[in-house]
């Protein structure tokens, strides 16, 4: 038996790395809410997999078999162009484990058609050989985010067919592409517009995903935190300063949460600014104290400069210091 190459989180990942970007992260509803082992099977006998088989059957739940029969149906609907792939196949390697062949691997692969089990096939042979070539890819941060897209996209291609790219990453790269979209327009033509217009143009940038289905519709328990997300930051391009910030987060708060959870987040808001205040007061006052004692050796002096620095923390930072 040899590993089974998972569909190569490291060459999706490889992928996302180089393009600095985190699809997701929704740090509002933080806020607002408060190895798989290889199965090692030295190959004996064909005998003893069966027994093992065997056993495994009597005790097996249901809900495994129901499992393996629902991942099967979608995996055949992945093949065919729908749902996304790359998550059916890191369900496979959960459920099943990463060597192969197995039974359960087996089972699950059974109802498929040939053609389909051929493109699996072909797929998961060409994937061990992105993550070299991914890594290969040198790109500038300063690149703009869609050439970056491009970039990934080309390498995918050429390496596992455009076809099977796209089967594989055509749900990922979709998101991508409309956060690059979203981006360019938040810099360039977001505050040429009055909010409500902002707002439909960012969704109308989102409209191919939800065609697609490679974007959360309304049922979708992430979906209410994206809006929040997307509708505070387009609003809060209309403050000009922190007093104005303050009041336009508590408007969008107020469409989203109750009125205690509004409170808690605005309080955590004065925190997290006291807290940048004493960070910036602090850096300013260090690097004083530094350049007061710069190219001195002496220990005596240096013991005093040390002193004055522990000060300086006890003194910007006093919650830090209580017993």
């Amino acid at each position: 038996m040899k590993p089974f190459h998972s569909i190569a989180l490291t060459a999706a990942c490889t992928g996302v790395v180089l393009l600095g970007w985190a699809v997701s992260g929704n740090t509002a509803v933080q806020e607002a809410a408060a190895s798989l082992n290889p199965v090692s099977t030295a190959p004996p006998a064909a005998l003893a997999a069966a027994a093992g088989a065997a056993t495994v059957d009597k005790v097996e739940k249901p809900r495994t078999r129901d499992e393996r029969a629902s991942l099967s149906r979608q995996l055949a609907a992945n093949l065919s162009g729908t749902g996304d792939l790359s998550q059916s196949l890191q369900q496979l390697e959960r459920l099943c484990g990463s060597t192969v062949p197995s039974p359960c691997r087996d089972e699950v692969l059974a109802s498929l058609s040939v053609a389909q089990r051929q493109r699996l096939t072909d797929l998961l042979a060409r994937l061990p050989l992105l993550g070299p070539q991914m890594s290969a890819l040198l790109m500038s941060t300063q690149q703009p985010l869609q050439e970056r897209i491009d970039a990934v996209s080309r390498v995918r291609a050429q390496v596992l067919g455009a076809d099977n790219a796209q089967l594989l990453f055509g749900r990922q790269e979709a998101q991508l592409r409309y956060q690059a979209q979203l981006e360019q327009f938040i810099e360039r033509d977001a505050t040429r517009l009055p909010l409500a217009q902002r707002l439909a143009a960012a969704e109308a940038l989102r409209a191919p995903l939800l065609q697609d289905g490679a974007a959360p519709t309304a049922s979708d328990p992430n979906e209410r935190a994206r809006q929040y997300d997307l509708t505070l930051r387009l609003t809060l391009l209309d403050a000009t300063n922190e007093a104005d910030k303050a009041r336009l987060a508590a408007q969008v708060r107020s469409q989203f949460f109750p009125p205690e959870q509004v409170e808690l987040l605005a309080r955590n808001d004065h925190f997290d600014a006291q807290q940048h205040e004493r960070m910036a007061l602090y850096a300013e006052r260090k690097q004083a104290i530094q350049s007061r004692y710069a190219g001195i050796t002496d220990p005596a002096v240096l013991q005093q400069r040390d002193a004055e620095l522990d000060a300086l923390r006890r003194e910007v930072f006093p919650d830090s210091f209580q017993p």
